[in-house]
């Protein structure tokens, strides 16, 4: 059995990681969890893709919507109510 000072005194068997280092190991552990779930991380990405597309479609249409009631009503009115030539 190892005393206290023994193991303060033992070389270390290795460097100490830089923090480059660790972000390095991080990123390669990150590409390797996306490349072994690549379906899973496609599908998600797709989703992603398709909701911020049906997002943007709702803004487009509820302002085209809106534009076309505006021209309706003022088209229904008198111009000389409305002041305009």
């Amino acid at each position: 059995m190892t005393t206290r000072r023994e193991r303060q005194r033992a070389p270390l068997l290795y460097a100490p990681l830089t923090p480059m280092d660790s972000f390095a190991s991080l990123l390669r552990i990150v590409a390797q969890r996306s490349l072994a779930n690549w379906r899973l991380l496609a599908t998600v990405i797709f989703g992603m893709v398709l909701a911020a597309a049906l997002m943007s479609s709702v803004i487009l249409y509820s302002d085209a919507v809106r534009d076309l009631g505006l021209s309706f009503t003022l088209r229904q009115q008198e111009p000389l109510d409305l002041d305009l030539k």
